[in-house]
């Protein structure tokens, strides 16, 4: 499987996920991720990764599957333009470790 088709299965969870706001986000991230055995996103290097950061819809999914500490709103909040420097400086280490599929 090519990124090309990981990107558009990762959309196609994030539609479903606007679609269908009370569906599981964790049974859509298994459906996501089902026939991916090994397969890993790679951590952020920063919270506004367009793939994978907490800004985006992937982001929020995977946030709202294994973050039981902050909302997907939190991260939005939390990294925006009006977020303090030194907190969305030291979110992509909280990303990394208390987010991360890469668990």
């Amino acid at each position: 499987m090519n990124d090309t088709e990981i990107q558009a299965d990762a959309d196609a969870a994030v539609s479903l996920s606007r679609s269908h706001p009370n569906a599981p986000a964790i049974d859509l991230l298994e459906n996501l991720l089902r026939g991916m055995r090994g397969l890993q996103f790679p951590a952020p290097a920063d919270v506004s990764h367009p793939q994978a950061g907490p800004r985006c819809g992937l982001g929020k999914l995977i946030a709202a599957t294994f973050d039981a500490r902050m909302t997907p709103r939190e991260w939005l909040d939390l990294t925006g333009g009006r977020a303090d420097r030194r907190l969305v400086a030291a979110l992509p280490e909280v990303w990394r470790t208390e987010v991360s599929t890469t668990r």
